[in-house]
């Protein structure tokens, strides 16, 4: 059963419906918030707090077709609200022995680059784009962590944060150039600088 069924179902009185969405989608929100955030806790709790919107809400949605944008609109729009009740970004740490400046990740890559044949861990490449992402305006990281990361088309992101396609292009490409002075200011290579992929 696709998303638009289980919306009307929902709607309609079904609340198994609504635990086949969250099954469906709990995952891959999760991944958003984390690489908006980064910190594992902070992502669990804004996960929840997103399906207990949606939960709350989704009798309001007018075209249970855009379900998916309207999912990540509201992800996006618990992210914003963690990041403004914390009052300071909230990437105080990538892992309990980082700093917010960056150092122990930088410590991460050139702890590496003596060894040309030493490749960096999946966890330390995550933890080096975590950081880069950090260093983003947060509408830059949203496009780019739904486009490179997530996988959404310009459409979805458009319609996911209510903005014109070509305003989620604009910033996506602003967003990878940010990135890419971000890694060759870090002296990073394209093992790093493949966004994850």
């Amino acid at each position: 059963m696709n998303d638009e069924n289980l919306v009307s179902r929902f709607i309609g009185g079904d609340d198994n419906a609504f635990n086949t969405l969250v099954h469906r989608w709990h995952r891959p929100v999760y991944n958003f918030v984390l690489r908006f955030m980064s910190s594992p806790d902070d992502a669990q709790e804004v996960t929840q707090k997103t399906f207990i919107k949606v939960y709350q809400k989704l009798n309001t949605l007018e075209q249970p077709s855009r379900f998916p944008a309207w999912l990540y609109r509201i992800a996006h729009n618990q992210c914003l609200d963690e990041m403004r009740r914390h009052s300071r970004s909230i990437f105080t740490s990538l892992d309990d022995n980082s700093s917010t400046d960056g150092r122990a990740l930088i410590d991460i890559y050139q702890s590496n680059a003596g060894d040309p044949e030493k490749k960096l861990t999946d966890k330390e490449r995550d933890h080096l784009l975590h950081y880069a992402l950090s260093m983003l305006p947060a509408d830059q990281r949203s496009v780019v962590i739904m486009k490179e990361l997530q996988g959404l088309k310009f459409t979805e992101i458009a319609d996911a944060l209510n903005i014109p396609v070509n305003t989620a292009k604009t910033k996506m490409y602003s967003g990878l150039r940010a990135l890419n002075r971000i890694f060759f200011e870090l002296n990073l290579d394209k093992e790093v600088t493949d966004y994850g992929h």
